[in-house]
């Protein structure tokens, strides 16, 4: 139940943010350059609680990089700390430095520089609050819930419907402001709940998945810290999921379930074996990527980013230099490294096919009764459905 709720409350509120997204008509897949960062968290400048800090200068030589080669910046969301700091402080902290070079980008105007809020600084979504407090440091900016590229293509943080970072969020920023901001600085952790927690991972990936490919939409989101460039495909989904329920019959004493159980593993058997049978490659029309995540700057290594690049799309990572010597030695782009790349206009050539399609209203796959009971609990019925 709980699951579905979030699926619904996701689906709802990404409906709304694409509604009120900054819209791009003019985008030309062949010509320009975009690049994607979020999750900066621009912290008070304190050590330990401040996660920006050990990333800070290299997110400054990323920006420039992005400048100098003509990218338009996309920052999705969580860009400034505002759940465990006030925000007087985060300016004080990086005005100089991290807010610089933002503001070099921004004076550039709006075609090249685009924020979106998430869930840590949900302020933004105030425009009184924006003209209060970004505006001053960063010129006449707007944010906004997303970035639609075109017809197919939407930026947004991906926190809609999270039910501890947008339904619950006044209660989550209480815990991280009076709570964790307090037990950082006496422990010395480092953690982020969302990118640690792989259940959060999951359900967040899958209902960006599902929404996109309802709508027939591909999806870049942060939120959860963790760089996806390509969805898991729906034969390991059903794999781990059959994997799990077999775990599950072998120690469960439930009767009901283990009457209800073997059936359910059979179904999910036979579907797997049809999908082996076919052997789809990369080229089939269900293997399209409706989500991708670019990670974000506070990991411990460096930062990731997604660019859009005339018609490709990469996965990149810009990684710390290993010593201060190199530091000093290295063109500052050296540190970054591309880690996947894909054909941008192939992608949305298949989106726009599968738009062009009438919507699958019956599964080709006879369900028996079994599985539609306990596809409630286990999103089973979701994952077999074409």
């Amino acid at each position: 139940m709980f699951k579905t709720n979030e699926r619904a409350h996701t689906f709802k509120s990404l409906d709304a943010a694409q509604k009120s997204a900054l819209r791009i008509t003019d985008y030309q897949i062949a010509r320009d350059r975009y690049v994607i960062l979020s999750d900066v968290h621009k912290g008070d400048g304190t050590p330990i609680s401040d996660d920006f800090l050990q990333n800070s200068e290299l997110y400054i030589n990323a920006l420039r990089y992005y400048m100098d080669n003509d990218y338009r910046l996309v920052l999705n969301g969580d860009i400034e700390e505002c759940w465990k700091s006030k925000f007087s402080n985060v300016i004080a902290a990086h005005e100089s430095t991290a807010f610089a070079v933002e503001r070099d980008y921004a004076n550039l105007g709006e075609a090249y520089y685009m924020r979106i809020y998430g869930n840590h600084d949900d302020d933004w979504a105030d425009p009184q609050k924006v003209n209060r407090h970004l505006r001053p440091i960063l010129g006449p900016i707007n944010v906004y819930s997303g970035v639609m590229l075109g017809e197919r293509l939407f930026i947004t943080h991906g926190h809609q419907g999270d039910p501890h970072a947008d339904r619950r969020a006044w209660f989550s920023r209480q815990i991280v402001r009076h709570g964790w901001r307090h037990i950082q600085h006496a422990t010395k952790w480092k953690l982020n709940i969302a990118a640690d927690n792989n259940l959060i991972l999951c359900n967040r990936a899958r209902h960006l998945q599902e929404w996109g490919k309802e709508n027939r939409t591909m999806v870049i989101a942060g939120h959860t810290h963790r760089p996806v460039f390509r969805p898991l495909s729906k034969l390991y989904l059903l794999r781990a999921v059959q994997e799990w329920l077999v775990h599950y019959q072998e120690h469960t004493s439930d009767a009901n379930m283990c009457r209800l159980l073997p059936p359910v593993i059979e179904q999910i058997h036979q579907v797997i074996q049809i999908f082996d049978d076919e052997k789809p490659n990369d080229q089939s029309l269900d293997n399209v990527p409706y989500y991708m995540n670019e990670g974000s700057c506070v990991h411990t290594n460096g930062i990731t980013a997604l660019e859009i690049d005339r018609g490709e799309i990469r996965l990149i990572r810009w990684d710390k230099p290993k010593e201060v010597t190199e530091k000093s030695l290295a063109p500052y782009h050296l540190n970054r490294k591309i880690y996947q790349s894909g054909d941008l206009g192939e992608i949305l050539s298949k989106i726009n096919i599968m738009a062009s399609l009438p919507a699958t209203t019956h599964s080709p796959y006879p369900m028996p009764t079994a599985l539609q009971e306990i596809g409630a609990l286990t999103g089973l019925a979701n994952l077999m459905l074409p």
